[in-house]
């Protein structure tokens, strides 16, 4: 997995802005709230190690989305949000 710590593109700044993942850190789920004009494509969770953790399908759906934990260990995760317009990553606590 590569990270970029450089200037977001207009289609990323979009992307940032418009969603919203909490709570952070989170226990047994977390939730994604979009705003309407954005189209997720999918939700995709790596661990540290860049390992594929889960992906969940995300485009059906509208408003706020439920992503479960369910056997995914605590520690620090990277979630990668793709959308028809870019993909941002965020950083997810597990406890």
């Amino acid at each position: 997995m590569t990270l970029y710590s450089g200037q977001l593109s207009v289609e990323e700044d979009v992307l940032e802005s418009g969603i919203d993942l909490y709570p952070n850190p989170a226990n047994e789920a977390f939730f994604l709230k979009k705003a309407s004009s954005i189209n997720l494509q999918s939700v995709v969770i790596y661990d540290v190690n860049g390992r594929l953790i889960s992906k969940h399908d995300a485009s059906n759906t509208s408003g706020v989305q439920t992503i479960s934990l369910s056997g995914i260990s605590k520690g620090l995760y990277f979630v990668n949000i793709n959308s028809d317009l870019a993909t941002i990553t965020k950083k997810l606590i597990v406890k």
